[in-house]
């Protein structure tokens, strides 16, 4: 058995949902407007000190506190299933650490003392606007700024945004010294960087660094990922402060760091500017965020799956394709494989979800495809992200079948009857075999088979009983994996059991 290093991504700072004490659409643009200097990092001359690089940006960085109430709330007397087996969970601020299957499920409510925060920010404009991270003042009660000379300020939260954890608050103030902003996208491995924030309360802490990587995602931090990741210490109480180049520029809010016990262990992570800043405009101006949206569902192209829908084994998996969408008008098929969007290559599922969600709705945009082993260009025009669909659970009480040997062997199957359909809220054309029970040991479980899932299709043909699936999945050729269509009732997906 392989020795695991388990490690925590920690927020550096407070906890996230989304408001906006301001109504839209009342908000004004940031006035005036941004400095800007998109020129490269210094990457040559003699080596020295940053004092300079520190004096021209600690001033627009701040410390911010936070105070909130706490409720601690009945928790019930069961596991939480993946959450603590997973060694990337988020450590929140408060009870940092501790499992929630560790209390006593509570008949009531129980007040406790106000919780206290601490994170850092970066000045947008001279007349007051913030840019932080969303967890630094998610239900934050009361928010104060202190600025590197020691004025205070009370906060008000503009907007906040937890899929990209960006949040801007604005204090009553003038002529505040605001941040010069750089381009993260020039920013290359090497680079050196300055963080710059609060940690564990010591105010205006610098730290220095470079740049390790950039384009980090598939890190569950956030719901857009394209993270810089550095080894700028970074602790708790960086949340939200500046990532700055030797130029004294913010390219990078700091968010996170990858850690065994919560403290700086090298590997930090911050948003890059330019996200930064797009998402910023939009709170300021509308409130909110208006994401792109395509209307597929996703997954990752591995070999087994590539082999049983003879395609290329590089690009993104198309699962299904929702009606009605920008991706339906378009002409999206499920079992397409994008391998580019607007002419940049995507590997993974983050990728496609990071560049179509940075489109406005109504933009246009191109996708390279691969179906079968023919090349395809499909234009969509990008809608608006609607609310997220909910999964739906396991069914119960019906008479399940199995089987011994197969690509299903170790699987159990039932009818769809109205019991079940009404359990997984399933439309009527859903048609298939509903998974009651899989063998964790078996090849269907690491393929990634679960029950509450309906198989709809078994090597691209439609099933309608268990002893029709267990046949068809018996049929198939050595040399290929068994191809499953799966759905829980609204998403649909592919699975390759080799």
């Amino acid at each position: 058995m392989k020795n695991t290093l388990f490690f925590t991504l920690t927020l550096v700072g407070g906890c996230g949902a989304m408001f906006a004490l301001s109504e839209p659409g009342s908000k004004t643009a940031l006035s005036p407007k941004l400095d800007i200097d998109p020129t490269p990092p210094l990457r040559s001359g003699p080596l020295g000190g940053y004092a300079e690089t520190v004096d021209k940006v600690s001033p627009s960085v701040v410390s911010i506190f936070t105070s909130r109430e706490a409720v601690r709330t009945a928790l019930p007397n069961r596991e939480v299933p993946g959450m603590f087996e997973n060694p990337l969970f988020r450590e929140f601020f408060g009870e940092r650490g501790i499992d929630p299957r560790q209390f006593e499920q509570r008949q009531s409510p129980q007040r406790m003392p106000d919780q206290k925060g601490l994170g850092s920010g970066v000045i947008l404009s001279p007349d007051g606007f913030i840019l932080t991270n969303n967890h630094v003042v998610e239900r934050a009660s009361d928010i104060q700024v202190r600025l590197n000379g020691g004025d205070e300020y009370e906060a008000e939260i503009v907007a906040t945004d937890p899929a990209s954890d960006l949040a801007v608050i604005k204090v009553e103030a003038k002529d505040l010294p605001a941040a010069t902003i750089g381009d993260s996208d020039v920013l290359k491995p090497g680079d050196t960087v300055l963080a710059i924030g609060s940690p564990f309360g010591l105010n205006h802490t610098v730290t220095h660094g470079i740049v390790s990587a950039t384009g980090r995602d598939n890190l569950n931090i956030t719901g857009y990922e394209d993270f810089i990741q550095t080894d700028a210490s970074i602790n708790p109480g960086n949340s939200g402060g500046a990532l700055v180049d030797n130029r004294g520029r913010v390219v990078g809010i700091n968010t996170a760091i990858l850690s065994r016990t919560g403290g700086n262990v090298g590997i930090g992570f911050a948003i890059p500017v330019n996200m930064a800043i797009d998402i910023a405009e939009d709170l300021i101006s509308n409130g909110g965020v208006d994401r792109g949206y395509l209307g597929v569902t996703l997954g990752p192209l591995s070999k087994e799956l590539s082999n049983a829908l003879d395609v290329d084994s590089r690009g993104v998996l198309v699962n299904d394709v929702m009606p009605d969408t920008p991706a339906a008008k378009a002409g999206f098929q499920a079992g397409d494989v994008i391998v580019a969007v607007n002419d940049s290559p995507v590997e993974d599922v983050a990728d496609v979800r990071r560049l179509v969600g940075k489109e406005k709705p109504g933009t246009e945009v191109t996708f390279d495809i691969n179906r079968g082993r023919k090349a395809v260009t499909l234009e969509a025009t990008i809608g608006k992200m609607p609310s997220e669909l909910l999964a739906g659970g396991p069914a119960i009480g019906v008479e399940p079948e199995t089987i011994e040997e197969g690509a299903l062997a170790g699987v159990r199957l039932a009818a769809l009857d109205d019991q079940v359909r009404q359990q997984l809220d399933l439309d009527e054309e859903v048609q298939g075999v509903v998974v009651l029970d899989v063998d964790p040991t078996s090849a269907a479980a690491e393929a990634g088979l679960e029950s509450g899932m309906v198989i709809t299709e078994i090597n691209r043909s439609a099933v309608d009983s268990p002893k029709d699936a267990y046949a068809k999945a018996a049929d198939r050729d050595e040399d290929k994996a068994t191809l499953l269509r799966v759905t829980n009732g609204k998403l649909q997906r592919f699975i390759a059991i080799g």
